[in-house]
């Protein structure tokens, strides 16, 4: 399914792109799967069916997206090194299913989260935005 996911996030950014038209290419990159040219800056993009160990090493404080399954896996995976993802400033993490019939993302900015949420209600919180899309 990885290229599906790296098919389904290209489509996602161009439509989001229709009116502004900032986008100028996408182009594979050095350590990212996909590198999103824009007017505004680059946006570097990590698919990756399953989070896992390997993936927080790519992890930099560039403008990234992670594109991962909506699996209770990754999730809990998320929960779990939470403090691995919540340092980094521009970071997204996007859980998808992209043959949901509903919802088929749900985005989280892990930075930007770690300062709303409290300790206590991160997990079912996490849980209950994850639940919106169907489960992979």
């Amino acid at each position: 399914m990885g290229n599906t996911l790296q098919d389904w996030i290209k489509n996602y950014l161009k439509n989001r792109d229709l009116l502004k038209n900032e986008i100028l290419e996408f182009s594979k990159g050095e350590w990212s799967d996909i590198v999103v040219k824009k007017i505004t800056g680059d946006i570097f993009i990590i698919v990756s069916e399953e989070l896992n160990e390997e993936l927080k090493f790519r992890l930099r404080e560039e403008n990234i997206i992670v594109v991962c399954l909506n699996s209770q896996k990754n999730v809990e995976f998320l929960i779990k090194d939470w403090s691995s993802f919540a340092k980094f400033k521009n970071l997204a993490l996007f859980f998808a299913n992209p043959n949901s019939k509903t919802e088929t993302k749900w985005i989280l900015y892990p930075y930007t989260h770690n300062f709303i949420a409290d300790e206590k209600t991160l997990a079912s919180g996490i849980k209950s935005m994850a639940e919106n899309v169907e489960w992979v």
